[in-house]
């Protein structure tokens, strides 16, 4: 990506590839139940083996795509046999019988069939956490009831994920006297359980939620819970293909009381609604589907020897869907913006993108798996994928944990060790050798000096072993990007022996006063050293104003410093903070004020000098779910990323505007070469007179 691309906008469309293509999907609860146990009948009116073949005929003749069936018990012998030279299915439990002593039966009766060429696997199957009755009330204890999930690749490639499940029931005698209390509040636990295993697993591949869902939106509150939950996280949009292309987006109102059936209806069929259903959720910026035609089959799903006597005890609903791809997906910044940084320019005068705990999305270990989501999560892209949006400043802090060093958050511990994360590190640059990254380290101690004794040793073994020692970087203030292209630069809060690998940080402040933030220093191997400039000011809680204003004083310091001595101060300005003490949400709902201030100083035209160092949460993402999953924070993570590295560029185009409109650095690097410049590119009227280093004709010049 070229300067003047990063300056008009620093992201180019990528049309998808994918094509569009229809399919249709059908739900059938078959009513496998068996006619008959202990000699005694309880599915008269059920297929049982007379009437099952006759469905799979059906199925054929009518020739769905993807047909979830439900209560696939005791006949799935007579049902799929006939189906399996056209289509594929997962596999099927057992039957009811009395061989079980035990409750809930170990099946729930659930499969889906895809036709052949479709490429199809069950990726989970899952049992409810809640249901109710055992001997009464439906008996949903009886079986295992729950939800399958299903990755499918469509004939034309269109990837999509299939949840087929069946929800308890309710008995209409315990309905008609108000007794179903304990069934609703059931049916209702059980569309949260899946709304949220939805949330968790959704990608950009389109769901599809379908099944004998024993749910009327006039009785239960689907909607609220399920359907309007989702759309509010902001990630995707839910609709029911029934109320899309039947009501005209209209749902029913929910009424007190019992709701009986509809007169002469069938398949449970009450207010013209039915308790099979088929919804489909589209995510945000991913593929999409749109109901074409719904179908209630009464006409031909009928028994041959009794045209008025359906198959079995619920109609076969169909949707025929439109799938289409994403109309564009953003592609990321290039990995490889550093690319068009002169190798003169001082990294102490770069406007870098910085991520505070860097490792707090590659998953959790140890107490981190019962606390790190609520209480210590700072970012949601794991390390690699920072790097891809183009972070290139890591803060991890690296804890011992027994044998080996984890990168933690306080007392969560992520799965990502150290050693781990500095091989990725080195990785990376040994793909991009233009990039370079720095990473700043502290251990959070527990037991104070004990365990930094324990840990100095291994941490300076594991930097200095033979895979990693050639990675790092000696510190000097007055260090340049060729100086460090390629490398890791390793900036340690915390001694880990007596001469550093790349620098050492002393005089760290958490303070909000700027006076005290002005007191760090960072020495090198050498002894050289230079001002440290922090503004570290990480829990606010509810001094907002405080913490805005840290963050410009900082950014208006970082502007004004003089960058042409020999020791020019260094700066970390922390948009991270926290305004909820040991709670992730904290940590969103400031990124939400922190960053926008970012943002809005950056915006104003005289501000085109450097930042130095922004360290931020949430960095790369422009929205961040909640811990609870019921609220998204706008956290603009991407776009601050994207402003500071633009902000490299910005100086530059501000000096010789004429040339910036052309992309080709050629010109800009030959409208720079007579100019005089400071450190952080700005252009200067005449040759300086003051003593120090400055820019010109392409190279580092000092004057004496």
């Amino acid at each position: 990506m070229t300067a003047a691309a990063i300056l008009m906008g620093g992201m180019l469309p990528m049309l998808a590839q994918e094509q569009a293509e229809e399919f249709t999907v059908a739900t059938l609860n078959v009513d496998g139940l068996p006619s008959k146990l202990l000699g005694i009948t309880i599915n008269s009116d059920g297929p049982g083996e007379t009437y099952t073949p006759e469905i799979a005929n059906y199925l054929l003749q009518q020739d769905y795509d993807l047909v979830g069936v439900q209560e696939n018990f005791n006949y799935h012998d007579y049902l799929f046999p006939s189906l399996e030279e056209n289509y594929q299915h997962d596999e099927c439990y057992g039957k009811i019988t009395l061989e079980y002593l035990v409750y809930p039966l170990p099946f729930d009766g659930i499969n889906l069939l895809w036709r052949n060429g479709i490429e199809g696997e069950r990726t989970d199957s899952v049992a409810w956490k809640d249901a109710y009755g055992i001997i009464n009330h439906s008996n949903d204890q009886l079986t295992r009831k729950g939800f399958r999930r299903y990755d499918l690749t469509l004939t034309g490639g269109a990837q999509v994920v299939v949840y087929n499940g069946h929800w308890d029931a309710s008995d209409e005698n315990d309905e008609a006297k108000g007794w179903d209390i304990k069934d609703r509040e059931a049916r209702q636990n059980q569309w949260i359980q899946l709304r949220d295993t939805i949330m968790k697993q959704l990608d950009e591949r389109p769901v599809i939620v379908m099944g004998d869902v024993n749910s009327y939106y006039c009785r239960d509150s689907v909607k609220h819970h399920f359907i309007d939950h989702i759309e509010a996280t902001g990630k995707a949009t839910v609709a029911d293909a029934w109320i899309e292309l039947e009501r005209g987006g209209e749902y029913p109102e929910m009424v007190e009381g019992p709701v009986t059936h509809d007169e002469g209806g069938h398949g449970w069929v009450r207010q013209g609604e039915m308790v099979d259903k088929i919804l489909y959720i589209n995510p945000t910026g991913g593929g999409k589907l749109t109901p074409l035609s719904y179908n209630v089959d009464s006409v031909a799903y009928v028994r041959s020897d009794a045209p008025e006597t359906a198959l079995s005890d619920h109609f076969p609903v169909a949707v025929k869907f439109r799938y289409e791809p994403a109309e564009e997906t953003p592609a990321l910044p290039q990995n490889d913006w550093m690319e068009e940084l002169d190798d003169n320019q001082l990294v102490a005068a770069l406007s870098l993108p910085g991520s505070h705990d860097a490792a707090t999305a590659e998953g959790w270990a140890g107490l981190g798996e019962l606390i790190g989501d609520m209480a210590a999560r700072s970012q949601d892209l794991t390390i690699a994928d920072q790097w891809k949006v183009g972070v290139r400043v890591f803060d991890i802090r690296p804890q011992k944990d027994g044998d080996v060093l984890r990168c933690m958050h306080g007392m969560a511990g992520t799965k990502l060790l150290v050693g781990d994360f500095f091989a990725k590190m080195r990785d990376l640059l040994a793909a991009s050798p233009s990039e370079f990254a720095i990473v700043c380290t502290k251990i959070d101690t527990t037991d104070g000096e004990p365990e930094l004794v324990e840990w100095a040793p291994m941490f300076s073994s594991l930097i200095q072993s033979d895979s990693l020692r050639q990675c790092f970087v000696e510190f000097n203030p007055t260090m340049t990007v060729g100086d460090v292209r390629g490398k890791i630069l390793l900036l340690a809060r915390n001694k880990y022996a007596d001469v550093p690998l790349g620098g050492f940080i002393t005089g760290w402040s958490s303070d909000k006063d700027f006076a005290h933030q002005q007191g760090g220093t960072i020495t090198g191997a050498d002894g050289n050293n230079c001002p440290l400039w922090v503004q570290d000011y990480y829990q606010p809680n509810s001094d907002r104003e405080g913490k805005d204003n840290a963050i410009v004083r900082m950014l208006n310091a970082a502007m004004d410093r003089d960058l042409t001595t020999e020791h020019p101060a260094w700066v970390m300005n922390y948009a991270a903070g926290n305004t909820q003490t040991f709670l992730s949400d904290g940590y969103r709902e400031n990124a939400v004020y922190a960053h926008q201030v970012v943002l809005d100083y950056l915006e104003e035209l005289e501000h085109n000098g450097s930042t130095g160092i922004v360290f931020m949460d949430y960095a790369g993402v422009e929205q961040s779910m909640s811990a609870a999953g019921d609220k998204v924070f706008e956290v603009k993570g991407l776009s601050l990323v994207q402003a500071l590295i633009a902000q490299n560029f910005r100086n530059m185009a501000a000096g010789i505007r004429d040339a910036a409109a052309d992309s080709s650095l050629s010109t800009l690097h030959s409208s720079l070469s007579d100019g005089w410049y400071d450190l952080s590119g700005r252009r200067l009227n005449a040759k300086p007179t003051t003593p120090g280093i400055y820019l010109h004709r392409g190279q580092k010049t000092i004057i004496r």
